[in-house]
């Protein structure tokens, strides 16, 4: 139930008034999915929107920051916000993701902190060939794995770099769009329900 609510929500801030929006975005397949798996890719939805609305003050950064100490799959926005000079919030936002993450390790004595990273990295390399990641696809193609991985980080890089300059140069719409984008192609593992968070793109940018 509040997944479902998270997906409305992020419209709502965003100023979509037109209704049939709301029941299109419910039904479409990657909100179905993170619905059924349970994955919270909407709140981070809703995190974006956050930053989106709240970019020209600190609460932005912090709702960013909030979402990285969550799942660190939203830091191509921080670059957005780089590029909008949007300092204090980026400083908030790093502030509230390192006392997050310290806080909730300290929670537990720190037990596991040091396997953590061995862990993240196993669960990569036994997932990132599935999927739709941009090195899934290049593998799918009959790409060498090295082909594949050259191919991900270029297009990767190649979108952050984008974010970056078209925010600067006065476009933050779009820069926001392409910030999204940088998003799912810098994500190592990318499931159907990731692309839940292009409504964000969508509401932004019509």
């Amino acid at each position: 139930l509040l997944l479902v609510a998270a997906v409305f929500a992020p419209l709502a801030l965003l100023d979509v008034r037109y209704w049939r929006c709301y029941g299109l975005a419910l039904l479409w397949p990657p909100v179905l999915s993170a619905v059924h798996v349970e994955n919270i890719t909407i709140l981070m939805g809703l995190a974006a929107a956050l930053v989106w609305r709240f970019r020209d003050r600190p609460a932005g950064g912090i709702w960013l920051g909030v979402s990285l100490a969550v799942k660190p799959l939203l830091w191509p926005l921080g670059v957005w916000l780089l590029a909008l000079r949007s300092y204090a919030g980026l400083v908030w936002g790093a502030v509230v993701a390192s006392v997050l993450v310290l806080g909730s390790w300290a929670l537990v004595g720190f037990a596991g902190i040091l396997e953590y990273d061995d862990l993240l990295r196993m669960l990569s390399d036994a997932m990132e060939e599935w999927g739709y990641s941009v090195y899934a696809f290049a593998l799918d193609l009959g790409a060498w794995n090295p082909v594949a991985n050259a191919l991900w980080l270029a297009v990767a890089l190649a979108l952050v770099a984008a974010t970056f300059l078209v925010t600067r140069r006065g476009d933050m719409r779009r820069g926001f769009v392409l910030g999204i984008a940088a998003v799912l192609a810098c994500s190592p593992i990318v499931w159907l329900h990731y692309f839940a968070l292009l409504l964000v793109a969508v509401a932004v940018a019509q």
